[in-house]
């Protein structure tokens, strides 16, 4: 089964107008589409989006760590549809920035991402 789906930003593509995504594309452009939005700011889907913002202002460090592992782990698949998790890991770059690495059943989305 194949899963197709057009671009989030609507990005142009000159053989098909709206950029087209097939099988593991879509599920990393859900996932960014999920990871670029905060939870709350969708007016039709207040519940859709990262809640990420919650821990911007927690102490660094493993326990951290695994709290927002655990977030991405028990919401992302609620709003996505498609998507099984396989694994997350995170990173911290700097006090705000996180190398985020998603492994799905279909590849791995690596991001970072800003809290």
């Amino acid at each position: 089964m194949a899963i197709e789906e057009l671009d989030h930003l609507i990005a142009l593509d000159p053989a098909t107008e709206v950029k087209k995504y097939l099988n593991e594309d879509v599920l990393a452009d859900r996932i960014a589409e999920w990871l670029e939005t905060p939870q709350g700011t969708l007016a039709d889907l207040p519940a859709w989006g990262h809640n990420l913002r919650a821990f911007k202002f927690e102490p660094p460090g493993i326990n951290l760590d695994v709290m927002i592992e655990m977030s991405l782990v028990v919401k992302m698949p609620k709003d996505i549809e498609n998507l099984v998790i396989v694994g997350v890991d995170v990173e911290f770059k700097e006090i705000d920035l996180l190398k985020l690495t998603i492994r799905h059943m279909l590849g791995v989305y690596e991001d970072t991402v800003t809290l």
